[in-house]
């Protein structure tokens, strides 16, 4: 398994994590404050993904705006 990639043992319900060379089967499982820890860490990244997102969106309706702005000035500067 990758490095930081979580593994689910689906025939006792219990977690490994990989450490991107250990087999498997010598993998420790994980308790459940890793797993709070993960989906934890897992929940920021999200918030910020989505952060990321939004301030993309705003600055492409800024930069329409801007564009729209710059066409009215040219065309009363040119007269039409």
């Amino acid at each position: 398994m990758m490095a930081g990639e979580l593994g689910y043992e689906s025939d006792t319900s219990r977690y490994k994590l990989g450490d991107g060379s250990t087999a498997w089967n010598s993998l420790a499982y994980q308790d459940a404050s890793i797993l709070a820890a993960i989906s934890s860490l897992n929940s920021r990244v999200s918030a910020i993904e989505l952060l990321v997102a939004q301030y993309e969106l705003l600055a492409e309706a800024q930069r329409v705006h801007l564009n729209a702005l710059i066409d009215k000035l040219d065309r009363e500067e040119s007269g039409y």
